[in-house]
């Protein structure tokens, strides 16, 4: 009888340490976005997402608060609705199927890469993951979706007439 119980204990012992050992997840609103933009969505790595946060940060002037500075932005377009934003992007870069990286503003959440069309169509379950939201096409163009409504699509090395 004794061996029943030393077993059973053992048993509990190596469950708890798998449980331990168990990835932490980035939590519900990023997993339903991760099944909003659906499959061909691809999660960076850590080290990626370190990368690319680097590069938008290279790309663009922030402010102190982690906002785009857009004053220092040539081209620019405020969107007053998200249907505007493909339109206006074909209207300055020509037509195309832009992949994009989703990036946050807060947290610890992994980069997103995706296309910008499933972005757009997800775009609820993006923007509950985190306070503000950049949509960055590098060497192309920037949205950031800020927490306050204002919706803003930004042109690297472009000049709007």
């Amino acid at each position: 009888m004794d061996e029943v119980k030393e077993r059973k204990w053992r048993l509990e012992q190596l469950l708890n340490k798998q449980k331990k050992k168990e990835v932490v997840g980035f939590g519900v609103l990023f997993d339903e976005c991760i099944e909003g933009l659906g499959t061909g969505t691809v999660i960076l790595s850590e080290d990626k997402s370190k990368e690319m946060y680097q590069f938008i940060e290279k790309t663009y002037p922030f402010t102190s608060w982690a906002r785009i500075d857009w004053e220092k932005i040539e081209a620019k377009i405020k969107i007053e609705n998200i249907i505007e934003i493909i339109p206006q992007i074909n209207q300055v870069l020509g037509e195309g199927d832009e992949e994009v990286f989703v990036l946050w503003s807060t947290g610890s959440q992994p980069v997103l890469k995706s296309h910008l069309r499933i972005v757009l169509d997800a775009i609820d379950e993006v923007l509950a993951v985190g306070a503000d939201t950049f949509v960055f096409s590098p060497f192309r163009f920037v949205i950031e979706f800020h927490h306050e409504g204002e919706v803003i699509l930004g042109f690297e090395n472009q000049t709007l007439s």
